[in-house]
């Protein structure tokens, strides 16, 4: 049980009846946080829209592995909304890999056409 601001006694949530807690009047509540509606809640966290760049890679081999800074982000051929900035971008099939550091401006978009081959990672001419 716990004791109330008024002294009475209540429900403590399945606890021993026994066990009791001191009034804390600095105690904060985080009821307004846990049990705000879906449509109240803050918005999640997402970059501003022109702050990304939308990336699309075609690769010879249709179905090859995409990788941005080493995440997976799909199978060629695809388009996918990067965060700007300076990126590995990675075209991997079977044993084939394609690679290529790349920089993605603001609001912009780029077209990769990658051909992944075996043995050592073939990089993009600038």
């Amino acid at each position: 049980m716990i004791r109330q601001v008024t002294g009475a006694l209540t429900n403590n949530g399945g606890l021993a009846p026994g066990v009791t807690a001191p009034v804390n009047a600095t105690l904060v509540s985080n009821v307004s946080t846990v049990n705000t509606p879906v449509d109240q809640a803050a918005p999640a966290s997402r970059p501003a829209p022109t702050t990304l760049a939308i990336l699309t890679v075609n690769a010879s081999q249709p179905g090859a592995e995409i990788e941005v800074d080493g995440m997976f982000v799909g199978n060629a051929p695809s388009a996918t909304q990067v965060a700007a900035g300076t990126h590995t971008l990675a075209v991997r099939h079977g044993a084939g890999v394609w690679q290529h550091e790349i920089l993605l401006t603001p609001g912009g978009s780029q077209t990769i056409n990658a051909t992944p081959s075996r043995g050592s990672i073939q990089r993009a001419s600038r």
